[in-house]
């Protein structure tokens, strides 16, 4: 089991390098660094990570201009220098997916939560996985906003099987920001911790500070580790 955190959850409290050094203290293999920190990192802050995905994330729609392929050149040059296993997207920035196929990023198309409208069926993740070329990331906290029984996890393994690379976990209490990723050691929502396999985990928990961060990875541990038995 590859396991690991995304920095955004620290964001609002410490430097990128307070981040990474604390994740390597508490034992995290994987990262999944934020949209506020990747064009910053470096390939010697990350030696210690055997699995590094990327949040792509934009303040505009991605379509065939100018502004979009400044962006997305960076991160290319970024993941030259580093070697992303994953750059993830979100359905709803897109205009226009074919601009993803000029890029050589290891792309993954997340599915959406209940605040959304694009990209929340594994059918259409399929559609926009086919268009772009590229793979999924499988959020299980956002198929839970649709569906507590979490049925939908199911019909996304089925629907899209091993174009799933990576998953991202949390815990969900309602739709407002603060409510939206919680940490599942404080949720407690095993329906959402049962659906994860065995493929690089990145718990989401929002808002976090360093107690329930260490907090929220000690628990991911120990319950997957019980679930892949």
């Amino acid at each position: 089991m590859i396991l690991g955190l995304s920095t955004g959850i620290l964001r609002e409290s410490l430097t990128i390098e307070e981040i990474l050094s604390f994740y390597k203290e508490i034992g995290c293999e994987a990262i999944e660094l934020s949209p506020d920190h990747w064009q910053n990192i470096t390939k010697s802050l990350l030696n210690d990570f055997k699995y590094i995905s990327v949040h792509a994330g934009a303040s505009f729609p991605y379509a065939d201009n100018e502004e979009t392929h400044r962006e997305l050149k960076s991160l290319e040059g970024k993941h030259n220098e580093v070697g992303f296993r994953c750059v993830v997207v979100h359905p709803p920035d897109f205009k226009d997916w074919q601009v993803l196929k000029r890029y050589k990023l290891p792309w993954a198309i997340e599915n959406m939560d209940n605040l959304n409208t694009l990209g929340t069926t594994p059918e259409e993740v399929l559609a926009y996985s086919k268009r772009a070329d590229c793979n999924v990331a499988l959020d299980l906290n956002h198929c839970f906003t649709h569906d507590e029984t979490m049925k939908l996890a199911d019909q996304f393994y089925e629907v899209l099987g091993e174009k799933i690379v990576e998953l991202h976990i949390s815990g969900y209490k309602d739709r407002t920001d603060e409510g939206r990723h919680l940490p599942l050691s404080l949720t407690k929502q095993l329906a959402i911790i049962k659906k994860a396999k065995n493929i690089p985990i990145i718990g989401e928990a929002d808002h976090g500070t360093k107690e329930s961060a260490k907090e929220e990875f000690e628990y991911l541990k120990e319950m997957l580790k019980n679930s892949f038995k």
